[in-house]
Formats: structure tokens, sequence, C-alpha cells
């Protein structure tokens, strides 16, 4: 009969094999938080302790309890930018110049900061603030399931975990904005893309739960309701910062299955008012995919942050009811996306061009060099004068 002795030292050269099997160059072989579920909270000095993310929604593949991976793994960088469009260059937080109005941007997942459409928001950003931080976090974003490897089906829901990392490390950023820049809290805008919009919920709690700091203003692109509905993590809404407002270009009810089916073609909003403003675009076209996109993948995704930009660049959306009351006079309106400037709106339903960055009156070269660099007040053609006064 063969007996097997254990040996303490025999042991330890199978554990020290199997963890260099895990760790190759210090990359790891396996990410444990992608494929494994996990039960703990994990805890780190510079953003606290941060539980499991659990969410009834994810079924069509584990794991369904997460945690996300370490500040380090995630690592955050923050980019100042500069207007020039040909010759960028960035700077650190440390190159911030006191006493001025501030901006951050977040992009989400499969992005990275330096993606034309990112750049794009930062860069229409300049309209409105003199300093904009791009806060990049390709690697969270992009997150690592075997060595270098990342899938994109379990990728998603690693990255929707990060996102709360990347906000806590956001809102260290602001703290040192404030305490070092001297800048106020109120004059920080935090705006972000698909789960980099839900960095911005997490950034907004944790800046006054451990600073005592609440931020301007929020704006939340395209928020989504997988993996985030029917879980135990905060939505973008109302509080995380003095005003906040999302803005959905796609449609996703929250109803396990069907859910993930529209996820997987990039159909994420969260349908239900959860902001200050919730601004729909382009209803009933929203429940199935904006007309300039005709089925391309991802386009509807991103069409709210083409709206945003518009909106930067001075362009006035054509605002209707989202429930049309056949007894009320017709009326026409048009606003623009950032609550603190038009103001808290509920949940409104906002028309735009086919294509924002070029289809809007108001986003003629003319126009916004009057708004932006001599502070005229001319009105956009069509539209009420009375709104000229928001970009003064």
């Amino acid at each position: 009969m063969l007996i097997f002795k254990f040996r303490p030292f025999n042991f330890l050269l199978i554990a020290f094999g199997f963890y260099q099997l895990l760790v190759v160059n210090g990359d790891p072989l396996i990410n444990v938080n992608a494929l494994v579920p996990c039960f703990r909270t994990v805890c780190y000095h510079e953003i606290g302790c941060i539980t499991p993310f659990i969410s009834a929604m994810i079924i069509l593949l584990p794991p369904l309890i997460m945690c996300p991976d370490s500040p380090s793994e995630v690592n955050v960088t923050y980019h100042v930018m500069t207007p020039k469009v040909k010759k960028s260059q960035f700077g650190t937080l440390k190159d911030l110049k006191p006493q001025t109005n501030l901006a951050f941007y977040a992009h989400g997942c499969f992005a990275s900061y330096a993606d034309k459409l990112t750049l794009a928001v930062g860069l229409a950003l300049f309209h409105k603030y003199k300093q904009v931080v791009m806060v990049d976090w390709t690697r969270g974003a992009n997150p690592r399931q075997f060595g270098k490897i990342s899938i994109p089906l379990i990728n998603i829901f690693l990255c929707a975990a990060n996102s709360e990392v990347v906000g806590r490390l956001t809102a260290n950023a602001m703290n040192y904005a404030i305490k070092e820049k001297r800048i106020d809290p109120s004059q920080i805008f935090f705006g972000g893309h698909s789960a980099g919009s839900h960095a911005t919920a997490f950034a907004g709690q944790y800046l006054k739960e451990r600073y005592g700091f609440t931020m301007g203003e929020t704006v939340a692109l395209d928020s989504s309701t997988a993996p985030f509905a029917l879980s135990n993590k905060i939505m973008p809404g109302k509080g995380d910062a003095l005003v906040v407002t999302r803005v959905l270009s796609t449609f996703n009810f929250p109803i396990p299955v069907l859910s993930d089916l529209r996820a997987i073609a990039f159909q994420l909003g969260y349908p239900f008012p959860t902001a200050d403003t919730d601004i729909f675009l382009n209803v009933p076209y929203y429940f199935q995919d904006q007309l300039i996109c005709n089925g391309f993948p991802m386009c509807s995704h991103f069409f709210a942050t083409l709206a945003l930009v518009g909106s930067l660049r001075n362009c006035l959306f054509e605002a209707q009811p989202c429930i049309s009351n056949p007894l009320a006079p017709a009326t026409t309106s048009f606003t623009g996306i950032r609550s603190s400037v038009f103001g808290r709106r509920g949940a409104i339903c906002l028309r735009t061009p086919l294509n924002p960055l070029k289809g809007c009156e108001c986003c003629s070269t003319k126009s916004r060099l009057n708004y932006d660099n001599d502070n005229k007040t001319s009105a956009c053609p069509g539209h009420d004068p009375e709104f000229a006064k928001y970009y003064r």
C-alpha cells in the first residue's frame, strides 16, 4: 500500500512553483479578481475599504460577486490638458493653477484618455472651464484576465467594479486641488461616460464622506443598467454634487437576461430618473438606435458624448415633453445639458440634430467666438435671445 508522507519543505517548493505560474515578470498569469467570486471587503490606504460588487443583473457569466482591482492595478493617472489641439501637452496635478474653475472627465470601459472622442470632450470643456483634467484609467477599464490578455465579455464586469476605485482616487485628486490649489469645490465639474459616469457618483460620495466637500456639478453620460442596477452599488443621482445631470442615449430596462443581451449590443442606459435633470435624447429612436448610427455597434452608446460636446460649444437642443399631453398647447423651447447653467429640469426629452457636432446652428465658428472669446451676447440664429445670457 502506497503511503504519502507530508514533508513541509516539499510543500513549500510546490507552493513556490505555483506562485511562479501565477506571476510572470510582475504580471499575474491569472487575474483572480476577474475569475473567482470575492466575498471579502478589501482595504487600501489611499481609498479606504470597498465591499464586493454584488449584482443580480449579471447571470450569463460568473462571478456574480467580485472585488475591484487594487489602485496600483487600476493605475489612475491625471493628465492636465492644454487647449491647443495640435500641440496638446499634458501636465500633472502639480501644474494646476490656483483659484480657478476645474473640470475632470473620465472615459468608460474599453476606452482610454487618448481616444479621439474622449479628447474631443476634454477640448470642448475648455469653452467653459479654465483647466481640464483627463482621468486616465486605461488599465482598469481594460482589466487583464490572463497575463496581459483582456477578454471583453469578462472585462466589462471587472471594469464596472473598478469604477469605484477610479471615483475614490479622483476624489483624492479633487481634495488636493481644493486644499493645495485653493480651488472652490463648487467650481469643480466631473463628467464621465459609461462606467466613467458611475465613477462620478463614487467620487461625489467619497469626497463628502472622507473630506467633507461637495463638488459643484457632475454629468453622467449614458450611465449603465447592467451591472449597476439591482446591485449593492449606487447609481449617479441627486446628492453626488450640488447639481447632477444624466444624459441617456440608449435604453436598457433592468430585467435579468434581457438586460444582459441588450448590454452585449451596448444598449446600456438606465431608464429611470435619478438626478436633478435626466435627459433622454431623441425619443423614440433612443429605444433602439440613434439615427446617425444605423445599427453600428457602440455608436448610440457614445452619442451622449456628442450631445455634451455640442452643448459645451453653445448648441441648444429642442426640448419636448417625454409624455405628450394632447390637451396642452404645443410649445417649443431650447435648452442645453448642464444643470448648473440651465437649472434642475427633472426628466426631459431633447431632440438633437442628426450629428450634434455639425448640425447645430449654434456651433458656427462665429457664434462660438462671440460667446467664448469676446464675451458678446448675440443669440444663436433662430433661438430665443434670452438664452444668450447663459454664455456671457
